[in-house]
């Protein structure tokens, strides 16, 4: 038959309930069919309808893939070729077309896998994931995921080295500009050094000024290998652009420090000149013997206040936060807690003094005192568990509430060695009651019939004075009855309901209690858990 372009690769997303995926091309055998779930090739649990099929047919699954599995459908061909033509032998018509649909099948499944040019040098992956691929040697080759994180953590590294740099550069400008600073103050201790003292104070400006170029350089340096790990690591921006704020304060510092220094050198000259001359010009307006102050030779306060109390910028607040917002919760390999975290120990605590973390939580985990604090979550002893948040695996549950320890319904065996009972009677009697009962007679009949009996033989039998007499004659004669109807001899006595009963009577039987040697043992303490580690739980404020 003719083949249709198809496309042999068919993607799905599973639900978690469909278990029939329609591929839309013709497949000549089970086996090339390959099923692939999260590209893992599955070997079972499945099976094929519409073998042969021009239209397609479906892959039905045993199990329906898990929500969110990529499931894909894909025709590869086998190319092993098993029918071999004889040489000047009929070639049957639907063998040979056979033989090129699937070779035409293979082309197909060929094409659908590789690369796609799709202009010039242009390869289309469609959306296809590139495995076991090399490291790279040339400049111009692919690079996998693993190469490009440890060269971004490289260049992170390298990134985060260069802010250091950046941030002892400023450190370094701003103690040179200090040092310009002490030079100035002790150029105006004495008057006699002043013209020296002013030289090393423009000496340390200028090298002020060069520690300031040398950490904007190092600042350059820094953002450019910022720009490189921008794309993994966020924080690397956050920390170079607070380099690069320190380097710029420290730059303008030291510009000012050298200006500074620059003008204070020029007061100094003109007041040694004045006082060799044994004349004092005015100074800053003011005329005669002067004493000069800080404001005259244009140095303002130092700022004395402890680096750890001095306030953070809107920047540096930012990445922090971003990092660990209030509310954040984990598990801390140390007893004493960190700053700006509290242990989850169900404490009440003040709504305006942690008025961040109260923004977050709420009274979530209890409203304190009803007005001025709240309760940190109790989660001493606890795991924590993801909120189902409608899944539908730990359905029911309201955000925040604990859950009290459980096991999964299951069943036990028992082993039961066999046993039996034996039964005790120490004997027993019933009583019988009867209300009395009457039973019906009848004799059978027999018909006509008569008796036959003997009696003794008599002769001369006369009358006389004395009345009847005879004489005996010795033997017997036999005689007949007269006949008599019909009559019955024969007796029945027919049936009747007695109404005879037994009276229950307790027999005393008990069944013998045995050993039967069945055993369900109990195991375990008193609670479920998997296999675990203590920690301290946190969250952040």
């Amino acid at each position: 038959m003719t083949v249709s372009v198809q496309d042999p690769i068919k993607k799905y997303m599973g639900n978690g309930s469909a278990v029939s995926f329609a591929y839309p091309y013709r497949l000549l055998d089970a086996e090339d069919m390959k099923v692939y779930l999260n590209g893992v090739l599955q070997a079972s649990g499945y099976t094929i309808t519409g073998i042969d099929n021009a239209s397609g047919g479906a892959v039905i699954f045993s199990t329906p893939p898990a929500n969110g599995v990529l499931v894909i459908l894909q025709r590869l061909v086998s190319l092993d070729r098993d029918t071999d033509y004889q040489e000047a032998a009929a070639i049957p018509t639907d063998t040979l077309d056979r033989d090129f649909d699937r070779l035409w099948f293979a082309v197909q499944d060929g094409r659908a896998a590789a690369l796609e040019i799709v202009g010039g040098d242009i390869l289309d992956a469609k959306n296809q994931r590139i495995i076991n691929l090399a490291n790279p040697i040339n400049a111009q080759d692919a690079v996998t995921k693993v190469w490009t994180e440890t060269a971004m953590t490289s260049q992170l590294t390298q990134a985060t080295t260069q802010a250091g740099i950046s941030t002892t550069k400023a450190a370094e400008s701003a103690a040179s500009a200090a040092a310009a600073l002490a030079s100035q103050n002790a150029a105006a201790a004495s008057a006699s050094t002043s013209s020296t003292q002013a030289g090393i104070s423009t000496a340390k400006a200028v090298e002020a000024a060069a520690s300031a170029a040398a950490a904007l350089a190092s600042q350059n340096a820094a953002a450019t290998s910022e720009a490189n790990a921008l794309a993994y690591k966020n924080t690397a921006t956050t920390q170079a652009g607070i380099a690069t704020t320190k380097a710029a304060d420290a730059a303008s510092s030291a510009a000012a420090a050298a200006a500074d220094a620059a003008n204070t050198a020029a007061t100094w000259e003109d007041v040694v000149e004045a006082l060799a001359n044994g004349s004092v010009a005015a100074v800053n307006g003011r005329g005669g013997l002067v004493i000069l102050t800080k404001a005259d030779v244009g140095l303002t306060n130092a700022d004395n206040t402890s680096d750890i109390n001095k306030p953070i910028s809107t920047a540096q607040q930012a990445a922090i936060t971003q990092a660990a917002p209030p509310g954040a919760v984990m598990h801390f390999a140390g007893t004493v807690v960190p700053a700006g975290w509290l242990k989850r120990n169900g404490a009440a605590i003040s709504r305006t003094a942690y008025a961040a973390l109260f923004a977050a939580i709420g009274t979530t985990f209890g409203s304190g005192d009803g007005s001025t604090t709240f309760n940190l979550p109790d989660d001493r002893g606890n795991f924590d568990r993801g909120w189902d948040d409608g899944r539908g695996i730990d359905a029911g549950r309201a955000f925040g509430s604990e859950q009290a320890s459980d096991n999964l319904v299951h069943t036990h065996t028992a082993s039961d060695p066999g046993h039996t009972h034996s039964t005790s009677d120490p004997g027993h009697a019933h009583g019988v009651y009867d209300p009395g009962h009457a039973h019906s007679a009848w004799t059978d009949a027999q018909g006509h019939h008569d008796h036959y009996y003997t009696t003794a033989q008599v002769s001369g039998v006369g009358t006389g004075s004395a009345g009847l007499f005879g004489r005996l004659v010795d033997g017997d004669v036999g005689r007949n009855t007269n006949g008599a109807g019909s009559h019955g001899h024969n007796v029945g006595i027919g049936g009747a309901g007695t109404n005879i009963g037994i009276y229950g009577a307790g027999t005393g039987l008990s069944i013998v209690a045995r050993v039967t040697g069945i055993t369900n043992q109990n195991s375990g303490g008193s609670e479920a858990r998997p296999r675990n580690r203590a920690y301290m739980p946190i969250i952040k404020y």
